[in-house]
């Protein structure tokens, strides 16, 4: 939420639902104690203090926190900035002590501050870990009038990265069949839903074959954390496919589509993207953490406010050019009182957690797990735990489209986990590090007039007549890639086709099919005579061992003679067969009627039903 300043109706309303107990600290730290002597009912008190807070100015505010010590300077302004204030560390930095003696928590902390002693902690609640936080509208009041924090300003890197990832030319060039698998998958599938795709995704075998038929790059560092580009995709993908609406090599309106689909404008969400909410968020940038169901909190059902914010920022980074840095643009952005959460406060702190034994929040500062080996959002830890995780995830998305470039880096693992207390990073989107909107990003957002779209290239590509050859030439990354699938290269431009090679990778009949389906749509639509021979011999090699039948083989070695006898009733010699080492062969479906007539001639095996 933006800080903007409160109402004397909201002060009114806020300091009406506190107890004296709570509220005369506050007032005596405005105020005075004299106050009290002036004005004794509550009513009263609530309508002075409302009056005195909105009489500040910046001038009055820089005069009262002239007057207070250095600690509790350092708390407001940090409390402000940052809401959470490491108290542990004030006290040691001004060899102050902040919390009531004898007053501890279940799990050996402090569980108040001394307020009695110093009413300026009145401002504040004790979290956990060391930490406190401080009430919300106090920070609404301060922040209008204090000097403004390093990096609450920014505006872009100087520096231009050496490398980054970019999928802008992918994407309109072969992007078509990034969605041709995707949408395979999908209907090979059809008995999953939608959110089912959400929250599992897809199989590594499954991804490795969409890479082979797509072409799709991996990202260099997010790869190696366990983020895939073609499952992220796919499982954006899988919820907006009916509402995407666009020709099969028209990428530019698949890219545009999708995007304002997702982030939508402020007022004209669509139908689909309120029925998805905020669980895609959850589902999968937030997939690293649990959520635990509870009284009056849920997710909730209309799309998350983040993804509107987002869309702003996108939208100043693209107007602006240049390479951002992604943690320094999220810490202004946070410094300025916006959130990237798709949750409020009481689901971050009672709902949304991740088990783990701590996290590391910034140098050797730990936020420690409670006694269920969890670790709730809500706190200094959201930044690492959800915050940054959701607006890395946003500028991912985006990158997939091609409507940013990217720079990743191996990142710092912050994650405390297992009884051995090994790092981990806390979400696989942490590698993010810089990021640079597109000339398509520009245009998408009607920023840029027109774009061009790259040239799709040229390719010729020749089937022999006579031999199981073809001969490619140009840049069908298509083909370039249905060749690596079916044939053995002779060089650069020659392949060899056999029968090995054309089904590899094959699992059943279906797929020699759509093999050959393929070769004629992108090799040759009209094979010669000799391709069609070396299909059929393909489809009846295919045929041959497509059907199998289960049977019962009993070994009957030692035991000749014996056997000999069993198979002289000339019933028994249609339902079995004799196959070699001296094994008798029944097949399944012939088992009960062998089992009852060897029965009958004294054999008994126990296994009939």
């Amino acid at each position: 939420m933006l800080m903007i300043p409160p109402t004397k109706k909201e002060l009114l309303q806020i300091f009406e639902g506190l107890t004296l107990v709570t509220l005369k600290p506050m007032i005596q730290f405005f105020a005075g104690k004299d106050v009290f002597k002036r004005i004794s009912t509550k009513e009263k008190l609530v309508s002075f203090f409302a009056d005195f807070l909105m009489s500040f100015n910046k001038e009055r505010l820089d005069l009262f926190l002239a007057q207070q010590p250095l600690w509790l300077k350092e708390a407001i302004y940090r409390g402000t900035f940052e809401i959470f204030v490491n108290y542990a560390e004030l006290e040691k930095k001004y060899g102050v002590h902040l919390t009531k003696e004898k007053s501890y928590s279940y799990f050996g902390e402090p569980d108040s501050l001394d307020v009695a002693k110093e009413p300026g902690l009145s401002l504040f609640v004790v979290l956990r870990s060391g930490f406190c936080w401080m009430h919300e509208i106090f920070r609404r009041i301060f922040f209008q009038y204090l000097d403004k924090p390093e990096g609450y300003v920014y505006t872009g890197e100087e520096k231009e990265p050496t490398t980054f990832w970019s999928n802008e030319s992918f994407i309109l060039e072969n992007g078509s069949l990034l969605v041709r698998v995707c949408e395979e998958v999908y209907t090979e599938n059809s008995d999953k839903t939608v959110v089912e795709w959400l929250k599992k995704g897809l199989k590594k075998e499954t991804i490795r074959k969409m890479r082979s038929l797509s072409g799709q790059p991996e990202f260099p560092i997010g790869g190696t954390l366990g983020l895939d580009p073609i499952e992220l995709f796919f499982r954006w993908y899988v919820p907006f496919r009916k509402e995407l609406k666009f020709q099969e090599n028209d990428m530019l309106a698949m890219v545009q589509q999708l995007f304002y689909l997702f982030f939508p404008v402020q007022g004209k969400q669509n139908l689909v993207s309120l029925k998805m909410g905020s669980f895609f968020e959850f589902l999968v940038l937030a997939e690293h953490l649990s959520l635990r169901r509870i009284n009056d909190g849920d997710l909730p059902l209309s799309i998350p406010q983040c993804r509107f914010l987002f869309s702003e920022v996108f939208t100043e980074c693209a107007q602006n050019g240049g390479w951002y840095s992604v943690e320094r643009l999220y810490r202004s952005l946070f410094l300025q009182g916006y959130r990237f959460s798709f949750a409020d406060p009481y689901i971050e702190q009672y709902a949304l957690h991740k088990v783990a034994q701590g996290v590391v929040i910034e140098g050797d500062k730990i936020i420690e797990s409670n006694y269920t080996g969890s670790i709730c959002v809500w706190g200094p830890q959201a930044h690492r735990l959800l915050y940054l995780p959701l607006f890395k995830g946003y500028w991912y998305l985006l990158a997939l489209l091609g409507l940013v470039e990217i720079v990743e880096e191996i990142p710092e693992p912050s994650l405390i986990t297992g009884q051995t207390n090994t790092r981990k990073v806390c979400s696989v989107y942490d590698g993010l590090s810089m990021v640079r909107v597109t000339k398509l990003g520009q245009y998408c957002l009607g920023l840029l007039q027109s774009y061009q779209i790259p040239d799709r290239g040229s390719y010729e590509v020749l089937a022999d007549k006579d031999l199981l050859l073809i001969t490619f030439r140009g840049t069908s990354l298509e083909r370039k890639l249905f060749l690596s699938q079916i044939a053995e290269p002779l060089g650069n431009e020659r392949y060899r086709v056999t029968e090995a090679s054309f089904v590899r990778g094959c699992k059943n009949f279906k797929d020699v099919e759509k093999r050959i389906t393929t070769f004629k749509r992108l090799i040759d639509p009209e094979p010669s005579e000799r391709w069609q021979r070396f299909f059929k011999g393909l489809r009846d090699r295919a045929a041959l061992l497509s059907r199998s039948e289960t049977a019962m083989v009993f070994d009957v070695s030692g035991q000749i003679e014996t056997a000999y006898l069993l198979l002289q009733n000339k019933k028994l010699r249609h339902l079995c067969y004799l196959a070699e080492d001296n094994h008798i062969v029944v097949l399944f479906r012939n088992r009960q009627k062998f089992l009852q007539i060897a029965e009958s001639e004294g054999f008994f095996t126990g296994l009939s039903e």
